[in-house]
């Protein structure tokens, strides 16, 4: 587990190093102490030399004088102790606007999904209402086609059967009428002009039958393109909404992820606070002990 520097650790590694009488560090002292952060070594550390200093010269000084730089260590010490909560509020404060961000971020995320997918819905129905329509166009031109396809039946039988009369009634006429050569080309002139009559229907029967059956293949043709185009678009609506779906994940996975680290660190400050709180009262009593220690000798 991560060791925190404190005050004692730190100032037992400095004399432990010194005592040795080699050159030592920053990083000699928190490789002795097992881990802690150089934010809080440094500064201890410089306490340290400072204190080192000002003990090796204490032989030398007055009691009045001794108090005075007590004093101002107490206070250089305690100044030290304030920027650091300074910072650390301040890294506090960022990782908390941080959090902010990527909450406002997810909740975006999530009203841009709801709005893709209304408007899929949206589309998808409006779509189907457009197949439901053209599919009854399409119905309603099928049967207009067979009752064409019926009357054109209709038409060739009334021709056959009125050729085959008409072949009958030659037969009866030849025989019959034989000298009636005048009306019998009434007749027939007759019959021809109503079998062209026919024959013109037929033909126009044909005609608007094939028009029927030319615009029923082109609405078909029509038809199943929007049905592509309708597959092709809800694919893509699902593919963007399934992007949307892992993008909201991720940020709610790293929202979480920071919400967590925002609580460890915290807790580590106030943990830190406390002992720096507790360390500072200990070496502000150490250090008038020593001063007492050292006036009444």
């Amino acid at each position: 587990m991560k060791r925190i520097a404190t005050l004692d650790a730190v100032f037992d590694a400095c004399n432990e190093l010194e005592e040795a009488g080699i050159a030592w560090d920053r990083d000699d002292v928190r490789a002795k102490i097992g881990g802690g952060s150089y934010s809080v070594i440094e500064p201890l550390i410089k306490t340290w030399r400072e204190h080192a200093a000002l003990t090796s010269a204490l032989p030398e000084m007055q009691a009045e004088l001794l108090l005075g730089l007590s004093a101002w260590l107490k206070d250089r010490f305690n100044q030290q102790i304030e920027q650091l909560t300074d910072e650390l509020r301040s890294n506090f404060s960022e990782l908390e606007q941080d959090n902010t961000t990527l909450a406002r971020d997810n909740e975006q995320l999530t009203q841009q999904v709801l709005e893709l997918q209304q408007q899929l819905d949206t589309e998808q129905s409006e779509t189907q209402q457009q197949i439901k329509v053209l599919q009854a166009q399409v119905d309603s031109l099928g049967e207009e086609n067979e009752q064409l396809l019926s009357r054109l039946d209709d038409a060739e039988l009334l021709q056959s059967q009125l050729e085959e009369e008409h072949e009958a009634e030659l037969a009866n006429q030849q025989q019959t009428f034989a000298t009636q050569s005048h009306i019998k080309d009434q007749t027939i002139s007759a019959l021809q002009a109503h079998i062209a009559s026919i024959e013109q229907e037929a033909e126009a029967t044909k005609a608007q039958s094939n028009q029927h059956t030319e615009q029923l293949r082109k609405q078909s043709s029509e038809l199943e393109e929007m049905r592509q185009t309708l597959a092709s678009q809800s694919q893509a609506h699902m593919q963007a909404l399934h992007q949307l779906e892992l993008e909201g994940l991720a940020a709610r996975s790293a929202l979480q992820s920071t919400n967590q680290q925002l609580e460890s660190e915290a807790n580590q400050l106030k943990a830190l606070l406390a002992r720096t709180e507790k360390e500072r009262e200990l070496l502000l009593s150490k250090l008038l002990k020593e001063s007492s220690n050292d006036t009444q000798a």
